[in-house]
C-alpha cells in the first residue's frame, strides 16, 4: 500500500499538513464533508500544493511530523521543489540527480541521508533541473509538431480515447449532460465548451502530463454548469481538482488558451 504525506493551501493562505493512503479521497473530504480535519473546515476550499509517497505508514507519519515542525518559509521551500522520484541505495556515496527526456527527475541517494538533506540538495540544483527540462521540452515540441496535419492524423484517435475516458471518469462525480466530444487541430485553444454542450479538445492533449489532461477535462466539464469563470465555476473545478491553480499556471505556460 502507498501512503502519502501532503500539504494543502487553505483559502486563508495557511498550510495544512497531513498523511493518508487515499490522497484523492482525503482531499475531497477536506473540501466537502465533516470528515475532513477540523482546521480545514472553516478554510475551504483547500488545494493540494505538495505530496510525497511512502511505502509504510510509519515512514509517512514520521515525515508528516517533520514537515509539521517546519516554519512557513520551510514549507514554501518544500512546495517550490522540483518534483522528483527518489531511490535509496546501500552502496551509494553521493546524491545524484538525473533529468530524463520526458522531463521527470530521478534522485538517488545513500540510505543514511535524511529526506530533508536530499530536499536541500535538490533545491540547490533547481535552476539546473529547470534548464534541463526546458531543453528537453523544446526538443519534444519540435519533433512532435514538425508536420501538424500528419501529427493530427496520427494522434487524434488516441486523443479522443484518452479524453473520453477522463470525461466519463469525472462526470461520474458531476453528472452533467453533454452532446458529444470532439477532437480538433486549433492553433490557439486547448479546449472549449459550446452553447450546444459540445466538448472540444485539441489533439495535442495526447502529449500532456496526466494531471494537466485531468485539469483540462474538468475545466470544460464545469462549463456545462457555469458558462463563465466566476467563483462558482472555480468551486466546481476544485471539487475534483483541488490544486487547479497550479495546473492552470502550467497550462498557461503551454501558451494555448482554455475557453
Amino acid at each position: 500500500m502507498t501512503y502519502y504525506v501532503y500539504i494543502l493551501k487553505c483559502a486563508d493562505d495557511t498550510y495544512y499538513v497531513g498523511s493518508t493512503n487515499d490522497l484523492e479521497g482525503r482531499i475531497a473530504k477536506h473540501n466537502q464533508t465533516k470528515a475532513g480535519a477540523k482546521y480545514t473546515r472553516s478554510r475551504r476550499p483547500v488545494e493540494l500544493v505538495f505530496s510525497e509517497q511512502y511505502q509504510t505508514k510509519s515512514e509517512a507519519l514520521k515525515r508528516e511530523a517533520e514537515i509539521k515542525s517546519y516554519r512557513r518559509g520551510q514549507k514554501q521551500d518544500l512546495i517550490d521543489l522540483p518534483e522528483y522520484n527518489l531511490r535509496h541505495y546501500q552502496n551509494s556515496k553521493h546524491i545524484r540527480i538525473t533529468v530524463k527526456p520526458d522531463g521527470s527527475v530521478n534522485v538517488s541517494a545513500p540510505k543514511r541521508v535524511a529526506k530533508s538533506d536530499i530536499d536541500k540538495f535538490v533545491a540547490e540544483k533547481s535552476d539546473w533541473i529547470k534548464k534541463q527540462q526546458d531543453t528537453y521540452a523544446k526538443s519534444r515540441t519540435s519533433t512532435q509538431h514538425v508536420d501538424d496535419k500528419r501529427s493530427y492524423a496520427s494522434y487524434k484517435d488516441a486523443a479522443l480515447r484518452l479524453v473520453t475516458r477522463r470525461v466519463e471518469h469525472f462526470n461520474d462525480h458531476y453528472g452533467f449532460r453533454y452532446s458529444k466530444i470532439r477532437i480538433n487541430n486549433t492553433k490557439t485553444q486547448w479546449g472549449s465548451c459550446s452553447a450546444t454542450k459540445v466538448l472540444s479538445f485539441n489533439y495535442r492533449v495526447a502529449f500532456l502530463p496526466p494531471s494537466l489532461v485531468d485539469y483540462l477535462v474538468v475545466h470544460e466539464l464545469c462549463h456545462l454548469q457555469e458558462f463563465n469563470h466566476s467563483p462558482r465555476f472555480w468551486r466546481l473545478v476544485a471539487e475534483t481538482i483541488p490544486n487547479y491553480k497550479e495546473a492552470r499556471k502550467l497550462m498557461r505556460q503551454e501558451g494555448i488558451a482554455l475557453y
